[in-house]
């Protein structure tokens, strides 16, 4: 807001053990006359901002921008480490056999707990987890084995989550309804369902979900969430028969990855059969719900999305969609609107779009 409008603004990093630097791209300049004002969040910043990808998990990092207006420059630093993914889990200290311990155990944990669910098929009734760890001390709930606990509801949300923080979910597969629910998703992996829920450094790994309308999915904000390793697979179909799935509105509310908020990732999951595979923002309508920034979807897998495979639909700025391929999609992406920016599209492959 203080140098002109032609104003640039040049970025290098490195890694801050490092001695050469790397040249990253130009940053974008926001400008709010140019763009739809949010309606959370609060006004748009006269900024510039851009996000550095492909960079080392727990590892500090030196960065540098060049602001040039033609007639002088001034120069910012930062110094800053990226995440370190959750520690492999420590030994059990509580189990479950039974459908009922399950719920029982779900209700008791506390931080540094490490609950493992035996080996067996459970059909369950939306488990529901308000429980929080702390960030030096994470709850985990795991599987025996990824494909050997199975946990089953065909009629709701297999796990519902309220305000839960720091918790990893792993090694385990849940089955849903395996039937499509039309306009109203009502079967779902993991769910969030209230608007005024926060969630905080949550982590879903190593799971498979099938037959479910929504793979992960928050209607309220979440912070430093990550989903990755996943298998996702939902209840559309890229065939107009015996529904017409494609180029129709029942698949609208059919999210396979749904992370709105700020700071959260999805990557390394294989996802087939979603309306909008992936989504930033939540909103209804041309209502904004949620704010949508630092939400990042990279190196993922992608199979018939009936609708976009990208929702950017109400996001906010700093949102990425990178290395992705994308196989069977009506749409390759859905930008409606973007407030501010940027969004980064990059390197992504879309085979076979219905229309473009």
């Amino acid at each position: 807001g203080t140098v002109d409008n032609t104003a640039t603004a040049a970025c290098r990093y490195k890694k801050t053990a490092d001695s050469p630097w790397a040249t990253g791209h130009p940053l974008f300049r926001i400008q709010p006359s140019y763009s739809t004002s949010p309606a959370v969040g609060g006004a748009l910043n006269d900024d510039f901002a851009w996000t550095i990808i492909d960079l080392d998990e727990n590892t500090s990092y030196d960065v540098e921008v060049t602001v040039d207006d033609g007639i002088g420059q001034e120069i910012k630093t930062l110094t800053a480490s990226t995440r370190a993914l959750p520690a492999p889990a420590g030994t059990p200290n509580k189990t479950a056999t039974t459908a009922g311990e399950i719920a029982t155990q779900f209700a008791s944990l506390n931080a540094g707990d490490v609950l493992e669910i035996a080996d067996g098929n459970y059909t369950v009734s939306s488990l529901t987890l308000n429980r929080s760890g702390t960030s030096g001390n994470l709850i985990y709930i795991r599987g025996e084995s990824r494909d050997g606990c199975v946990l089953t509801d065909t009629t709701g949300n297999i796990i519902e989550l309220q305000d839960v923080n720091y918790v990893v979910f792993e090694n385990m597969t849940l089955v849903g309804s395996e039937s499509d629910s039309g306009t109203a998703a009502s079967s779902r992996a993991f769910y969030q369902q209230e608007q005024s829920y926060d969630s905080t450094e949550v982590t879903i790994r190593n799971i498979t979900m099938t037959g479910v309308d929504n793979g992960v999915h928050y209607y309220g904000e979440c912070y430093s969430c990550l989903v990755y390793d996943c298998t996702i697979t939902g209840n559309n179909l890229w065939s107009t028969s015996p529904t017409n799935f494609l180029g129709s509105n029942i698949t609208w509310n059919d999210d396979g990855v749904h992370l709105p908020g700020e700071g959260n990732c999805g990557f390394n999951i294989t996802i087939d059969g979603f309306g909008d595979t992936f989504a930033y923002s939540s909103h209804s309508g041309d209502s904004t719900l949620t704010e949508a920034i630092s939400i990042h979807y990279y190196r993922n897998e992608i199979r018939n999305s009936c609708d976009d495979p990208i929702e950017v639909d109400h996001a906010r700025r700093n949102c990425t969609w990178y290395d992705n391929r994308v196989h069977n999609a009506i749409n390759c992406d859905s930008v409606d609107p973007l407030y501010g920016g940027p969004w980064i599209s990059a390197r992504n492959t879309v085979i076979n779009p219905y229309r473009v």
